[in-house]
Order: structure tokens, then C-alpha cells, then sequence
């Protein structure tokens, strides 16, 4: 995220779609079927630097400025004017919004409830479908986690459920990015491949 403030929330929306397709890549790929498995056996190198303790904190990081800043305008920065670090954001919701007792989540209601399409009225879309459902105390572990890899302190070993936590967040409607960013990824990944054919075939004919 940029230092100040003045980042808009569809770009926050932007980076969080970008960084959250590749942390679901990663559990697509992920062959173990333990939900507590460890996400270490994908290596997220070929997607993006500096690796997936840095993807999954960026995605955290912009999707919690994002939310914040549409619910409580404002709380998403510092006295200086500068956006809050993840873990901040997360004690802004726990103090906005009391945890579930039976889950441990904190729900932030769908603001559309009412406005529902005809499609979701006749799918039976069931009521709170849309609500957020943050997990401040998964997704507080999962910074703890990923820190100790990011400073050199130890392995920072992510699991399936840290990063199901997080894409959890795209339910917001601030975001609600990672279909599109997923979509986008796949064009890109089409064109490469085009590209790819292309030159493979242009080289066969020079070699003839």
C-alpha cells in the first residue's frame, strides 16, 4: 500500500483481487486435503516476489483498508494521515463490531439485503450469504505467522485456513474483486500462451 492516505478503495479493491488469485492458487494446487495443511508445498516464486507471506500480507493489508475505510470513513489511518498496518485495522473491527459468541467472527451485515436479484431469489440464495464474516483472531495468527518468515525468525508456515480467512473478506461489497481478477489472469494467461504458439511455430518454419 502507499504510505499515505490517499490510496482509493477500488485500487485497495485492485491489489487485494490481485494477490488473493494467487493465494487461491495456491489451495487449488495444495494436494493435501487437511484444512490445517500447510500452503509451503506450492511455490508461489513464479507468480510474484518477494513470496506468499508477502502476497498474503498485501492482500490483507489493502482488502482490511478497504473495508474499514467504506464502514467507518476515516479509521483507516493514523493521526499522521497514514493508512494503519493490518493488525491495527483488525483491533479497529473487533472494537466496531462485537465477535459472534458461537462462531468468534465478526459480521458485517450485507447493506444490500434487500435489493436482491431475480436470480438469487429464485436460487434460494440463502439469507446472510453476502455478509462479511471476519475472523480477527485467524487473521491476527496468520500476520504472527507470516512475520516470522518475512523477518527472518523462523518458517512462517501459512495454512488453509488463514488463507480461506482472508478470501473470506472478498465478501464485502468494497471488494468482491477476486472473480474479476481471476477472469483477468486467465485472459492474460490465454494471451501468453498464444504468444507462445506463435513463436513456436514461426521458429519451426525458420528451421525448415
Amino acid at each position: 500500500m502507499q504510505s499515505g492516505n490517499d490510496l482509493p478503495n477500488d485500487r485497495r479493491a485492485g491489489y487485494f483481487g490481485r494477490c488473493a488469485v494467487m493465494m487461491l492458487k495456491a489451495l487449488r494446487q495444495e494436494n493435501e486435503a487437511d484444512p490445517f495443511s500447510e500452503v509451503t508445498s506450492v511455490d508461489l516464486s513464479v507468480e510474484s516476489e518477494p513470496g506468499h507471506e508477502g502476497i498474503y500480507d498485501q492482500a490483507l493489508s489493502n482488502a482490511l483498508a478497504a473495508i474499514v475505510a467504506a464502514e467507518w470513513p476515516g479509521e483507516e489511518a493514523n493521526s499522521q494521515g497514514r493508512v494503519k498496518f493490518a493488525r491495527e485495522l483488525l483491533q479497529v473491527i473487533a472494537g466496531r463490531i462485537p465477535a459472534d459468541p458461537a462462531t468468534g467472527l465478526c459480521v458485517i451485515s450485507d447493506r444490500d439485503a434487500d435489493v436482491r436479484s431475480r436470480w438469487e431469489a429464485e436460487n434460494l440464495v440463502p439469507e446472510g450469504f453476502w455478509d462479511t464474516r471476519i475472523d480477527v483472531d485467524l487473521l491476527t495468527n496468520a500476520l504472527n505467522v507470516s512475520g516470522r518468515a518475512r523477518h527472518g525468525s523462523g518458517t512462517g508456515r501459512l495454512q488453509h485456513r488463514h488463507v480461506q480467512a482472508l478470501l473470506a473478506l472478498d465478501r464485502h461489497p468494497a471488494l468482491r474483486t477476486l472473480l474479476a481478477a481471476q477472469s483477468d489472469r486467465d485472459d492474460e494467461r490465454a494471451q501468453e500462451e498464444d504468444a507462445r504458439s506463435a513463436d513456436q511455430a514461426r521458429a519451426a518454419r525458420t528451421h525448415r
